[in-house]
């Protein structure tokens, strides 16, 4: 469920870069602390993450990275880290499940996708940036998302115990020596 509104940080912040009368409208979150706002006719985007300095910081830093290299990830403009705010780029509603949904041709949007990953890979400094150890902690602390993001699409009548419990099992089964 998205947040109705900014926090009053967040407000702050806008006014402090001149955006204090712009229309707010809550986008539904993605599978991270973070929060997202847009700022109605901006070409805005709101994003809140004050319980997360480090993932805050790591998006800031994969965005300039992929910018450099090239790739479109959306341009962080303004920024607090103190707070967790920043005023980054809206690329709109055109992602891959509304493109394919309004008809758009699937294998084109694949084509992009995997030439995306090929330009990073071929690039000579795509890989030049900190990032985590995938150490079986880490992994299963990743894999531990997925009972509260895709298993209620998937297994809606599930409770959270037993689908936590299940994909915990899928986890370990696989990724244990």
């Amino acid at each position: 469920m998205a947040p109705s509104k900014p926090s009053a940080a967040a407000h702050e912040f806008l006014t402090a870069h001149g955006e204090t009368d712009a229309v707010i409208e809550a986008l539904t979150g993605d599978a991270s602390p973070r929060r997202y706002f847009r700022l109605k006719d901006r070409g805005l985007i709101l994003m809140e993450d004050p319980r997360d300095p480090v993932g805050f910081a790591s998006y800031s830093l994969v965005s300039a990275h992929l910018n450099v290299l090239g790739l479109s990830a959306p341009r962080v403009f303004h920024a607090q880290t103190s707070c967790g705010i920043a005023l980054i780029e809206d690329f709109g509603d055109d992602t891959y499940s509304n493109l394919l949904t309004r008809g758009e041709d699937e294998g084109k949007l694949y084509r992009l996708a995997v030439d995306a990953l090929l330009h990073l890979h071929h690039a000579e400094n795509g890989a030049d940036i900190g990032r985590p150890e995938f150490t079986l902690d880490y992994v299963l602390s990743e894999i531990s998302l997925f009972p509260d993001w895709y298993a209620p699409a998937i297994a809606p009548t599930w409770t959270y115990p037993d689908f936590a419990r299940s994909s915990w099992l899928f986890g370990q089964r696989p990724l244990n020596p």
